[in-house]
């Protein structure tokens, strides 16, 4: 989508709101919630996550901005975005949520079940092309006869006292943990003939290899190459990919290849990925994740590579093995693919033991 002098910058956006929330005053908070009603989806994500480490910061602008909440619930086009940035500043400031969020719902924009999802947390639906940055995960075991602040408040109070719903300790990792090392190897070699026959026709393995005395386990995953796919727009991807994976929050391209068909095999850390973490996060560790994320496209843009399909599903959690208590440190993936594959097409993955 073509932009004006008038857009504002998503990466200067939430750059803000990472590295000094506390800036933000009621006036530049309500121009930042304005954005959720933007045509461009990227200036929309970009003011969600920045509202969300704002009101972590202050959460009484969540007050100050209601008005604006409102007139951005009143546009279909910004409605499922505000209502997914809400259900996060329900965590900040529940009482102005719920006020906003039931005064929606006496003026026919939502329904009153949408209203208890939304303060109970807010789930969006599966992935497709052109999610979210990051998932918003939820809880909607509420049930829908409840009113919206009950529900809401009654949720919190079940959160705040359940064990597994206390913030992930920690802190920053000193060093970023150390990547694996390319390799240049047949699809045959990653693939032993147990693992092959044990497969058969499955496209997914699991493949193991050791290197440099590490082990390393693969899952193995062969697709159907998009119609009219050449191998050269394989390769140029990959390449592409290659040139900016010695940044800490990239994934390393560990191998490659097209024969018999198109494979890759790419660094995956054995916490999985975001869509799989399970642990809550706090918001201290959420804004540095975010913050390696940002720095990762910012510098492949800078190298003039362009992801393409940024969302939860591409990025994984490394560990640092060295410090058990360091948080896992963030990795991009599958950069440039979507372009050149279809988007039901997945890859060898190495998960780093």
């Amino acid at each position: 989508m073509d932009r004006t002098d008038l857009t504002p910058d998503p990466n200067e956006l939430l750059e803000a709101a990472l590295t000094d929330p506390e800036s933000f005053d009621a006036a530049r908070t309500a121009r930042v919630v304005a954005q959720l009603e933007h045509d461009d989806e990227e200036v929309q994500r970009a003011a969600s996550w920045a509202l969300r480490f704002v009101s972590a910061e202050t959460p009484e602008l969540v007050n100050a901005c209601a008005g604006r909440f409102r007139r951005a619930l009143r546009d279909p086009a910004a409605r499922s975005v505000a209502l997914r940035t809400l259900a996060v500043l329900d965590d900040h400031n529940q009482e102005a949520v719920a006020e906003i969020i039931d005064g929606a719902v006496e003026a026919g924009l939502i329904d009153e079940s949408l209203a208890i999802r939304t303060v109970a947390g807010y789930q969006p639906p599966e992935f497709e092309s052109g999610g979210s940055v990051i998932a918003d995960e939820g809880d909607e075991a509420i049930s829908p006869t409840e009113p919206a602040v009950a529900a809401g408040r009654e949720e919190s109070t079940g959160s705040a006292d359940g064990e597994d719903a206390s913030p992930t300790p920690g802190h920053p990792p000193n060093e970023p943990p150390a990547k694996p090392p390319r390799l240049d190897r047949s699809l045959t070699e990653h693939r032993s003939r147990e693992a092959a026959e044990a497969a058969g026709d499955s496209d997914a393995e699991r493949i193991q290899f050791a290197t440099s005395g590490r082990e390393f386990t693969a899952t193995c995953r062969r697709g159907v190459i998009a119609s009219g796919m050449h191998d050269d727009a394989f390769r140029d991807a990959i390449e592409r990919w290659r040139r900016i994976d010695d940044h800490d929050a990239v994934a390393r391209v560990v191998d490659a290849g097209t024969r018999p068909v198109p494979w890759l095999v790419s660094e995956r850390g054995a916490l999985g990925l975001l869509t799989e973490r399970e642990t809550p996060v706090s918001p201290a560790e959420a804004r540095w994740i975010l913050l390696q994320i940002a720095d990762a496209v910012q510098y492949a843009h800078a190298a003039g590579v362009l992801h393409g399909a940024m969302w939860p599903g591409v990025i994984t959690a490394v560990n640092a093995v060295e410090d058990p208590d360091a948080w896992a440190f963030p990795r991009v993936s599958d950069w440039g693919l979507r372009e050149v594959f279809g988007p039901e097409t997945t890859f060898s993955e190495i998960l780093l033991c």
